[in-house]
């Protein structure tokens, strides 16, 4: 099982996608944010809505840019990604948990 580290390049802050288990309909996956003002961590499912490759996937064939927010949401509303991009190419990911 593969885990993700997206590392801020503004501060120490990190967030960690690891996978918890899989099924059928889903799998659940563990986000976490450390070194930041805040830590925490939440189990947040694909269920329904897909994983969060789709919002970062649409990121990349987006490359040259995009107007307003990219964004991905856990069915439950426990988890939450919102993307933007200004026209120097530098990327705002913002996690609501």
């Amino acid at each position: 099982m593969n885990v993700i580290e997206i590392k801020s390049c503004d501060s120490q802050t990190v967030l960690t996608l690891s996978p918890h288990s899989r099924n059928a309909d889903e799998v659940l996956f563990l986000a976490k944010i450390s070194a930041a003002p805040f830590s925490g961590e939440v189990l947040a499912s694909t269920y329904v809505i897909g994983p969060p490759t789709t919002l970062f996937d649409d990121m990349a064939t987006s490359w040259t840019g995009w107007s307003g927010s990219k964004d991905w949401h856990a069915i439950d509303g426990d988890l939450s990604f919102g993307a933007t991009i200004t026209s120097l190419g530098n990327v705002t990911l913002v996690v609501e948990m």
